[in-house]
Parts: structure tokens; C-alpha cells; sequence
């Protein structure tokens, strides 16, 4: 993530604290196990542990993380882990690169918009969900429809980076996610917008409700991926 202010928790004498990544990656294994949606799963977590589903949704991105330890068992015990300490990792210091304020926030911005295509990604379960909105309403080839929206979608993160080019274009970490977005973001849909490949892709439960199989690693490919990009990133 582009900005660590987790809290640490002494835990046996060591410096813990929260691991979003291994959180996610448990959080997901949650839903493919129980055939669960994903805002349905941030709903109930965060009633068990009294905070509300958008608090989950920040943990899942890192952008945040429980503000307690009794918080992170109780999600332990939700998720039925083994220990509590799966979702922890030492507060120690990473590898990082010292950027300025400026490009820190251009990098935000970047990261922001990134999101929101992952988001949307998420919730339509790979555009899933539209091939069936678009079939429903008579389109006869809805691949092209999702592909166009897909495709706008991509643009939007390529106008923010191209904007941030004054205060990033001489950076590593630039350029690595510019390859990003032209790989991992491309890879997560083309060429699967096709009807054989969705309905391959998707397994139907008793109620109806479908629950993605490849687009979970779709998503979870181009997540960590970006995080691995942006671990690097700290204020000077």
C-alpha cells in the first residue's frame, strides 16, 4: 500500500501488526469456501465485530486496519482461523523508496484510480454480471458492450497517470505501474468476455446467486500485484 499507519500491538514481546494482504487473501478463501458474495461477506463480518461493512471494505485495501487486538481475534474467530497471529505480520520496517509529499500524492491518485476499476471488477464479479444484464435486455452480443465498458474504464486510470507524468515520469515505481495497467489490469477481462467463457467460469448456487471461480484469481492477482508495486512508497 502507498501509506502504512497501522496501529502495533505487543504480542510476546514483539511488535505485531495487522496484515491486509493476509486478511484479504483469508477474507476471499471465506467467500469461494461458503459461496458467499463479497459485500455480503463485509456485511456480516462487520456486524460480528460491531463496525460497519465500509471499515471492512478500508481493511480489505489496507487503507486502514482494527484499531484493537480483541477486534482482530474476534475476526480471527469469524473467519474460523486457527490463531488470530494469521493475520498479524512484524511492524518492521520495508523496503522503501523516499518520494516527496507531491509525488506521494500523485501516486495516491494513481493507486485511487486503480481501485475503483478492482472495485467495480469485484462487484460485478468480472463483469459477470453485466453479460447477464446486457443478454437480459436483448443485446445480441454483450461481450462488446462489457468490453467497451471495460475498455472506458482502463482509460480513466491512463488519463490520471498520464496526468501525473510532470511529477513521476523519472521514478521506477511510475514506470512499473504504467506496465501494470497495460498487463495485470488488460489481463483481468480481455479475452474473457466471451458466453463460453463466463458460463465456464461460473458455477450457479440452489438460490440462484453466482459465484465466480477464475475471476476470484483474476482479482487477486492484480491486487497483490499492485501492492507489491506500491509497498516501496513512504513520506520522506
Amino acid at each position: 500500500m502507498i501509506s502504512k499507519n497501522f496501529k502495533s500491538f505487543d504480542v510476546n514481546g514483539i511488535a505485531m501488526r495487522f496484515d491486509e494482504k493476509k486478511f484479504n487473501d483469508f477474507f476471499h478463501k471465506y467467500c469461494k469456501l461458503n459461496k458467499i458474495k463479497v459485500n455480503v461477506l463485509e456485511n456480516s463480518l462487520g456486524n460480528y465485530v460491531y463496525v460497519t461493512d465500509s471499515a471492512v471494505h478500508q481493511w480489505r485495501f489496507g487503507n486502514n486496519g482494527p484499531s484493537d487486538i480483541e477486534t482482530i481475534k474476534k475476526i480471527s474467530e469469524f473467519l474460523n482461523l486457527h490463531s488470530f497471529k494469521n493475520l498479524l505480520i512484524e511492524a518492521k520496517e520495508l523496503n522503501k523508496v523516499n518520494y516527496s509529499e507531491v509525488q506521494i500524492k500523485s501516486f495516491k491518485k494513481i493507486y485511487d484510480a486503480i481501485i475503483d476499476f478492482l472495485d467495480e471488477f469485484e462487484k460485478t464479479n468480472g463483469f459477470n454480471d453485466l453479460w447477464f444484464e446486457f443478454r437480459d435486455k436483448g443485446v445480441k452480443d454483450p461481450e462488446v458492450f462489457i468490453l467497451n465498458y471495460a475498455d472506458k474504464l482502463i482509460d480513466k486510470i491512463w488519463l490520471v497517470y498520464k496526468k501525473e507524468y510532470f511529477y513521476l515520469h523519472d521514478t521506477e515505481t511510475y514506470n512499473k505501474i504504467g506496465d501494470y495497467i497495460n498487463d495485470v489490469l488488460y489481463d483481468t477481462y480481455n479475452g474473457k468476455c466471451s458466453c463460453a467463457y463466463r458460463f465456464e467460469a461460473h458455477i450457479e448456487n440452489i438460490d440462484g446467486t453466482r459465484f465466480g471461480i477464475t475471476l476470484e484469481e483474476d482479482y487477486e492477482k492484480a491486487l497483490s500485484s499492485l501492492n507489491e508495486i506500491t509497498d516501496s512508497i513512504i513520506l520522506k
